[in-house]
């Protein structure tokens, strides 16, 4: 193994045990690294690709056709106003592009949300009943139940829950209830299968299962002596206390 991907194997293993060791409870130097390092790498990564293609998609074609190009010229000083924030005596000026960026941002949006969200999810609900499957039918059937009860639940300028309404109201809770739940048990199946093909990552080859069990065995070394010596804890990591 060449000594950059040696080096990439071990920095990889700690700073992701390094991450898992904030689940013991103690706010040690090996999570603050982790974090650090997590934070600083997505930093600079962000800013070189906004540098690039600031350079490509607006500095340059500006600069071969600065008449022909009058939307991105005028995009690039509303962008530079916006680094007038950092100023305490022009700040007010950062308020001109912003201001001009969330209005452009909210119409586009605006219009986009009618279709998606509202005529799109009224037409998805529109299903046939007839002339199908029959078990499709009774998915369609089960599906427009659930969407009207649900609907229902969210009534709010009469009262839905009196002896006719509860029934129905109560049919769109447990729906509601359903969905979340449904949501959230993807929401934790896709994070246990990230998890697992990080640790998939770690096993193999051999020299990272080895190198993975000492760090490991060195990280949690580190907590439960930093434990033990809570003013040694104090001084490495003053921000946490």
């Amino acid at each position: 193994m060449d000594p950059l991907t040696l080096i990439i194997i071990l920095l990889s293993t700690v700073i992701t045990f390094g991450l898992f060791s904030i689940l013991t409870g103690v706010d040690n130097p090996w999570y603050a690294f982790a974090e650090y390092s997590y934070i600083g790498a997505a930093v600079g990564i962000l800013s070189v690709v906004a540098l690039y293609y600031l350079y490509n998609s607006v500095l340059t074609p500006v600069y071969a056709d600065p008449i022909g190009q009058g939307g991105l010229l005028v995009s690039l000083v509303l962008g530079i106003l916006v680094l007038t924030r950092v100023s305490t005596k022009y700040s007010w000026i950062a308020r001109i592009p912003i201001t001009i960026g969330i209005a452009i941002a909210v119409g586009i949006s605006t219009r986009t949300l009618i279709f998606t969200n509202i005529l799109a999810q009224v037409k998805a609900s529109i299903l046939p009943i007839w002339g199908i499957d029959p078990w499709q039918a009774v998915t369609n059937i089960l599906i427009i139940i659930f969407i009207c009860t649900t609907l229902y639940f969210f009534l709010y300028t009469y009262n839905n829950t009196g002896t006719r309404g509860k029934p129905i109201s109560t049919l769109g809770r447990l729906v509601l209830y359903a969905g979340f739940g449904t949501l959230f048990a993807q929401t934790f199946m896709g994070r246990i299968g990230l998890f697992l093909g990080r640790m998939q990552t770690m096993l193999f080859p051999q020299e990272q299962f080895y190198a993975t069990l000492v760090i490991i065995a060195l990280i949690l070394l580190t907590i439960v002596y930093l434990y033990r010596n809570p003013e040694l804890l104090k001084k490495l990591m003053p921000e946490s206390q």
